[in-house]
């Protein structure tokens, strides 16, 4: 497995003002082999991206000894596809399109999205049924720019627990529709280790994340290794179901923690969980 990490883990990662290339530069010595890129409704990697834009980004790239392990996006917090508004599921669906066309030309296996966002008017069956006919769809686009399409599990929405997750996979029945497994978001229901083995060789790309109880209640992320998560269950679940990809950390910038010090605490804490179970 490789190690990869998530642009917003990077200082002004998440406002899509930080340039890719700028963001790689900031990891180089730090362990990490790859980064995972972000849409944004502008900068970029965005609905305006240009294509001297790409292709200054691909052209050092290509020369880079840290690669570009995916492209992910914080918009579907707030858009979906799904949606019973026309406007904004358009925009969902435009949104998802521009990543796939990108990724393809950026030589970027995969994209990872997730349905985290529900209509409360729509039912949760009406729902399911229409994530089934636009993930069918744009599956198939996704098939034609040989491009990965990745749900992530999230803990609200559509498609929080294994089983559900995995029966909708099965539906779609298109091997570019894969899953974006994320380990903190099982925790509020489940263990990541039990998804795992429900959903196998459909996990394309891996985030890792960690929770732990605060107050009693209240789920707080934090650094890999320093929540709930038993990592050592989770290691052994990924490698006997075959995985052998990306380990990203999905993390986001901490203003009481200096840039690289950031970047090389999360570094660390990914190699002490790749380390188990060697």
């Amino acid at each position: 497995m490789k190690k990869s990490i998530t642009i917003w883990a990077l200082k002004d990662g998440t406002n899509g003002k930080l340039p890719v290339i700028t963001s790689i530069e900031q990891l180089r010595n730090s362990g990490f082999n790859a980064l995972e890129i972000s849409f944004f409704m502008d900068g970029d990697i965005s609905l305006n991206s240009t294509t001297n834009q790409l292709k200054t980004i691909k052209d050092y790239v290509s020369k880079s000894p840290i690669k570009i392990s995916s492209m992910s996006t914080l918009l579907f917090n707030e858009i979906s596809p799904i949606s019973d508004d026309r406007e904004e599921q358009a925009l969902a669906l435009k949104v998802l399109l521009k990543m796939l066309e990108i990724a393809e030309f950026l030589e970027i296996d995969s994209i990872s999205f997730s349905f985290s966002k529900l209509s409360p008017s729509i039912q949760h069956k009406q729902a399911y049924e229409m994530a089934i006919e636009t993930i069918s769809n744009i599956g198939d686009k996704a098939r034609s720019r040989n491009v990965k399409l990745c749900i992530e599990n999230m803990s609200k929405g559509l498609l929080i627990g294994p089983l559900e997750f995995k029966g909708f996979l099965d539906r779609i029945n298109n091997p570019y529709v894969t899953c974006c497994f994320d380990t903190g978001n099982t925790t509020l229901s489940g263990y990541p280790h039990h998804w795992i083995e429900y959903l196998g060789e459909h996990i394309e790309k891996v985030h890792i994340t960690d929770t732990r109880l605060r107050a009693g209640s209240f789920l707080e992320y934090v650094n890999p290794g320093k929540g709930s998560i038993d990592w050592n269950l989770t290691m052994k679940a990924l490698r006997k179901v075959g995985y052998n990809g990306y380990l990203t950390v999905e993390a986001f910038s901490n203003p009481k923690e200096a840039n690289d010090i950031r970047i090389q605490n999360l570094s660390t804490a990914l190699d002490k969980i790749m380390e188990i179970e060697q």
